[in-house]
């Protein structure tokens, strides 16, 4: 019986030679985040409706489910998350960002997909609502951002705007979506949107939103 030849020198010692094409290569996921960087109660909501869990995580909203104890989605943005909210019928998300120009990121959960970036704010938003029938979206900036915007967020436009002059912990809109509120720094202020406003662009007409009434903490 005859031995196969040795392999030659020149086939043991050199490697194969890769393909021309690369193989593709499976996508790197995200299976778990192990802790948050959610800093105030705007970091964190709840779905009315899920009873999911949104909450900051760096650049990425986490949402979590409590009845399974697990982390079932994320959504990533281009800067650190600094405040997130679902709108009442529990079909979107909107995430707010920290840092030089930030953005607010409306996803929609049905297919996790963005589908409305709103931008207007230097700094960094610190709290943001949506009003119950989910058309409006308001939106507060950081201390020095000093900007408040209202938002037809599905066409990316804001439709008013005002300056504010104290931090702002958070901001509700009333059941009736007539007024909307901002808690902060000693001050509960209400707020009603002018009928007569109109789209803001810059600067200009940054008055359309009236302070009807204000209660002070001493």
């Amino acid at each position: 019986m005859s031995l196969p030849p040795p392999p030659s020198a020149s086939s043991s010692t050199n490697p194969p030679k890769p393909p021309s094409h690369p193989t593709a290569v499976n996508k790197i996921t995200i299976e778990k985040i192990i802790g948050t960087t959610a800093a105030h109660n705007a970091s964190l909501a709840t779905n009315p409706v899920t009873e999911e869990i949104a909450y900051a995580a760096g650049t990425i909203a986490v949402l979590y489910n409590p009845r399974r104890n697990r982390q079932v989605r994320f959504f990533r943005v281009a800067k650190a998350v600094s405040c997130v909210e679902f709108s009442a019928d529990g079909k979107y998300l909107a995430v707010g960002e920290k840092g030089h120009d930030p953005g607010i990121i409306v996803f929609e959960l049905a297919t996790n997909k963005q589908i409305s970036e709103l931008k207007g704010h230097k700094f960094g938003v610190s709290s943001i609502a949506f009003s119950p029938q989910g058309s409006t979206l308001v939106s507060v900036g950081y201390k020095h951002d000093r900007r408040l915007y209202v938002w037809n967020w599905k066409f990316g436009k804001a439709v008013a705007a005002a300056r504010i002059v104290s931090k702002v912990f958070t901001v509700r809109f009333t059941n009736d979506s007539k007024q909307f509120i901002t808690c902060g720094e000693k001050h509960v202020k209400f707020w009603n949107l002018d009928p007569n406003s109109v789209e803001v662009e810059g600067d200009e007409n940054e008055n359309t939103i009236n302070v009807s009434s204000a209660l002070y903490a001493l």
